[in-house]
């Protein structure tokens, strides 16, 4: 990556909030949570008939897109916002009350007179988008505070946040598994939800359902790009360093402190180890693990490794930043997104590479049996002659990317239409 390419990445990220979306697993440290069900499970018996009719997005330009727990939501070129999926917990924002899962694309309630959505993030069961105006609306599962409306009620469509302080506005907004975070115009940051590893970064674990400022990031220190994972959260500093907190079970924060085994849990915000001699951090993206694109166009990932997620070729939890394998001869990296167990990013040539889990076809290699993972970067199937990927979002067992002619493209897990084809087949590829 050149440094016009750093320098307009760091740009997008401070614009475009490249949010860590997860899945469940067996050994989530949240499990009062509510259950996402797996595909074995939840074969989309509820869903309302929907006409699969592909006219229906012949005319729609999207813009951005957010994969989450087992939804989709996307802002098209009018800035309003489309979603589609499971929607049991409010999370496709249509103001419908026991609404069923949608297939396709579909429009949220109203934003608001005259407002408009300039980025958007999914967690597992809520969406955030910023708006241009510098506010916050959120809307879907709200029992531990996320959608920071000041209640623990969910909500169905489009909600405010409360106020992010005094004369202050979001510049880019990153929605975990049931929490939110938004980095500031000053480039402070502040999140809302569930607290219970410390991932609001207050210094507290007391759940918070209105933006909140995390500690200080350190003397002087400003964030330029944030992403909330499962349990965690972490911030690239105007330096270009790397600060995390929260849940540190398997070393996602990045700091070194599991080598011991012991486990820490970080409240405040705490550097990760080195980068690497002369690195620094130009995206970010958590999930259950995190990852990096450093200003050369690598890779660096930390923290779980069970389906090879950290794409160095083993299976080994990392504690601090580890260079991935290769992602292909001359081959850099300009997007990256990490789920729960799989992690996907664009490359310079506008072609995707994803590792980790693939038992639902979310790596887009064309193979969907258990057991499937890569534990090194591998380039998905072609995404359609002729185009390249410009935005990428990865959800719980499927992967979306925005394509070169504003239109999008899924593949993995869709046992709740959110591959948004107006099916419930999952896909292998894209």
């Amino acid at each position: 990556m050149t440094k016009l390419h750093a320098a307009v990445f760091a740009l997008l990220m401070i614009t475009f909030s490249l949010a860590g979306c997860t899945g469940l697993e067996e050994n989530s440290a949240e499990n009062d949570s509510p259950d996402i069900l797996d595909e074995e499970n939840n074969t989309g018996n509820n869903s309302s008939d929907i006409l699969e009719d592909e006219t229906v997005l012949s005319n729609t330009s999207f813009v951005e897109i957010s994969a989450g727990g087992t939804h989709t939501c996307a802002i098209i070129d009018d800035g309003s916002v489309n979603c589609w999926g499971r929607d049991h917990r409010g999370q496709l924002g249509n103001g419908i009350e026991d609404s069923q899962d949608i297939r396709i694309p579909t429009p949220t309630a109203s934003l608001g007179e005259g407002r408009t959505a300039v980025a958007i993030s999914s967690g597992r069961l809520h969406t955030c988008v910023l708006l241009d105006v510098g506010s916050v609306s959120c809307w879907g599962y709200n029992e531990e505070g996320a959608l920071g409306i000041g209640t623990y009620e969910d909500s169905n469509g489009p909600t405010l946040t409360a106020n992010l302080g005094e004369e202050r506005t979001a510049i880019a907004i990153s929605s975990g598994g049931w929490h939110t975070c938004a980095l500031l115009d000053n480039g402070s940051v502040s999140c809302w939800g569930s607290n219970h590893n410390g991932q609001l970064g207050d210094g507290t674990n007391v759940d918070r359902n209105v933006p909140t400022l995390t500690a200080s990031l350190g003397e002087g220190r400003t964030a330029v790009a944030i992403s909330s994972g499962v349990s965690h959260t972490c911030a690239i500093l105007d330096d270009g360093s790397v600060s995390c907190w929260g849940l540190n079970n398997m070393g996602q924060l990045g700091n070194g402190t599991n080598e011991e085994r012991d486990w820490q849990d970080t409240k405040t915000p705490s550097p990760t180890a080195s980068l690497g001699d002369g690195r620094t951090a130009v995206a970010i993206s958590a999930g259950e693990s995190t990852c990096v694109i450093l200003d050369d166009g690598s890779v660096s990932c930390w923290g779980s490794n069970w389906e090879g997620e950290i794409g160095d070729g083993t299976n080994e939890h990392r504690s601090i930043p580890a260079p991935t394998a290769s992602l292909g001869d001359g081959r850099t990296a300009v997007a990256i997104d990490v789920e729960y167990s799989h992690v996907c990013a664009i490359l310079d040539d506008g072609s995707v590479s994803c590792w980790g889990k693939g038992l639902h076809g979310e790596l887009g290699d064309g193979n969907m049996t258990s057991g499937h993972n890569q534990t090194v970067p591998t380039t998905t199937d072609s995404l359609r002659e002729g185009r390249s990927a410009v935005r990428i979002s990865a959800g719980m067992g499927f992967t979306c990317v925005l394509l070169d002619d504003s239109t999008f493209s899924c593949w993995g897990s869709n046992s709740n239409g959110q591959l948004g084809d107006g099916s419930h087949n999952s896909r292998p590829s894209p």
